[in-house]
């Protein structure tokens, strides 16, 4: 790793953080979202409600103009509440798990949606979940275990710091 380089980023943001955190660029609202996380109850009996509370308050971090993955959980659980309160209730049940454990939970999770997707709307991929999405959840969730990042932007970070190991 370029720890010359790592450094320097660190400075420059140190040194910017009042221009990128200001009101136009500022991504504390992420932090502000999770925190209204902590108060989602898979339990609860109005679960659509606070479903499509949570989706609603998450803005711009799981759903865009191409895809509403969070968007369609809301949809299935006006058709299908327990089926979608139970893939909550697997998603969220162990903060701790090892990375290949917590991998098969989303791997379960996306599949489920899938399932619900073929079976309402089996021509649209507008309703898709994927890695990135599930993950954006659990990163909502418990964010002190989990984290929410694109992909390429990761990969041009790692470029830039010459780091390349797992």
């Amino acid at each position: 790793m370029n720890r010359n380089n790592l450094q320097s980023i660190f400075k420059k943001y140190i040194d910017n953080f009042e221009i990128l955190n200001n009101e136009k660029n500022d991504e504390t609202y992420k932090w502000e979202i999770a925190q209204k996380f902590q108060d989602f109850d898979v339990d609860a009996e109005d679960f659509v409600e606070m479903l499509t509370y949570m989706w609603k308050t998450s803005e711009n971090l799981i759903d865009s103009s191409q895809q509403l993955p969070f968007y369609a959980l809301v949809d299935y659980a006006r058709r299908e509440p327990e089926t979608v309160r139970e893939m909550f209730r697997k998603l969220f049940a162990d903060e701790h798990l090892d990375n290949m454990s917590k991998q098969a939970v989303i791997d379960e999770f996306i599949m489920t949606s899938e399932e619900l997707r073929k079976k309402y709307y089996p021509d649209s991929h507008l309703y898709m979940n994927n890695q990135r999405s599930v993950m954006m959840l659990l990163f909502l969730r418990y964010p002190n275990s989990n984290y929410g990042y694109k992909a390429s932007q990761a990969k041009s970070f790692a470029d830039c710091i010459e780091f390349y190991e797992d």
